[in-house]
């Protein structure tokens, strides 16, 4: 796996966008169609309108390791939501097919260490996941993906793929 940076020349690993991927080529290529796709996916407005607005980006590969390692050193960089380009905290993003045929781990490790408190509701005090991404509280996650925080609630409460309460040590959902 790899660890990748795209960023204007010059800017450091605090700013930029930070990814991980299994293919450099196919996710660079992913970054650059999806800057001409304006549908509601497409949700990293400040990665994609720097890739219209510079001619100066660098897609720049940083490591190229394990998966956990990678996944780790991602969160490291981007520890918390909207840091440089990145929207989704570094290392629980399951986008892509990073997943493929593998069991997604649990997020215990990462809500420890994001500081997060154990709850059992789902009030906007306690971590989600939303569209793949884990989100400190569905007002958050409201915020940034554009959908109604009511919305998110009955996704995570339902089960729908994608969405789940976050709590504990455990990741929950409907069928739990």
């Amino acid at each position: 796996m790899f660890l990748y940076h795209i960023r204007r020349k010059g800017m450091s690993l605090e700013e930029g966008y930070i990814g991980i991927t299994t293919n450099t080529t196919k996710r660079f290529a992913q970054h650059h169609r999806d800057t001409r796709n304006n549908n509601r996916h497409n949700r990293n407005w400040h990665l994609y309108n720097a890739l219209r607005k510079y001619d100066d980006i660098e897609f720049v590969i940083i490591e190229e390791g394990e998966d956990e390692v990678i996944r780790q050193r991602e969160f490291e960089l981007r520890s918390k939501p909207n840091m440089g380009w990145n929207q989704a905290v570094g290392g629980s993003h399951n986008g892509g097919n990073i997943w493929k045929g593998k069991q997604r781990p649990d997020h215990s490790e990462l809500m420890k260490k994001m500081g997060f408190q154990k709850g059992n509701t789902a009030g906007s005090h306690h971590p989600i996941m939303a569209e793949g991404q884990v989100f400190e509280n569905k007002r958050l996650a409201s915020e940034t993906l554009g959908i109604n925080p009511k919305t998110i609630y009955n996704r995570c409460k339902r089960g729908v793929d994608g969405y789940k309460f976050l709590r504990g040590d455990t990741v929950t959902g409907a069928s739990e």
